[in-house]
């Protein structure tokens, strides 16, 4: 079975809050639920929610498939 190899880009992705568009952060906690939950606070408007992924985190996907910044 033959290898091929692609180009990757690295890709940060954010959270955004739903009641004013500012960028969430991080509470810096971790529930141990199955699957592991994280607590997430919007600085701006204290919009809180509780997600299945830690943000921002980083994802590589194909060149061709990145976002344009």
């Amino acid at each position: 079975m033959p290898e091929k190899e692609k180009r990757m880009v690295p890709v940060q992705v954010n959270l955004y809050c739903d009641a004013c568009g500012t960028e969430m952060q991080s509470d810096g906690i971790m529930y141990p639920d199955d699957p592991p939950a994280y607590p997430h606070t919007c600085h701006k408007c204290g919009w809180k929610t509780t997600v299945l992924s830690c943000y921002p985190y980083i994802k590589y996907v194909a060149e061709s498939e990145a976002p344009n910044a």
